[in-house]
């Protein structure tokens, strides 16, 4: 059986680069949302537009 010594300084080291890790993913998560979320808003006009030709006729009968 092998066993890995770790330095405090290893550990404290590997320690620091798992917090930065999930740092980055909730970084990485936030900016895919605002992706998605101007992609979604991007998309409304043309959306809203057809439905607001439909409600211009519908309110002048």
């Amino acid at each position: 059986m092998h066993f890995i010594s770790l330095g405090s300084d290893n550990f404290f080291s590997i320690f620091i680069l798992k917090k930065n890790i999930k740092k980055l993913k909730k970084q990485v998560k936030t900016i895919l949302a605002f992706i998605n979320e101007k992609q979604l808003t991007d998309n409304l006009p043309t959306f809203f537009s057809d439905r607001l030709d439909l409600f211009r006729n519908w309110n002048k009968m």
